[in-house]
């Protein structure tokens, strides 16, 4: 859970930073909103691509004897 949160607000970070610069906004507040967005969306992306790669690969029993 910790991770989670540290991830999320780290991603939120760097997502309003790229779309503040992206759409050269003067103020920080006004990227703060599709910031969130970008941060939740990559944090679901991270989290959901490690417990793929972390799952052992399925193998086929034979069950013919």
């Amino acid at each position: 859970m910790r991770l989670i949160f540290l991830l999320l607000v780290v991603y939120i970070g760097i997502g309003t930073l790229i779309f503040q610069h992206l759409f050269s906004l003067n103020q920080f507040t006004d990227a703060i909103f599709p910031g969130i967005a970008i941060g939740i969306l990559a944090t679901v992306i991270h989290i959901t691509i490690k417990r793929k790669m972390s799952k052992p690969a399925e193998v086929e029993k034979d069950t013919h004897i």
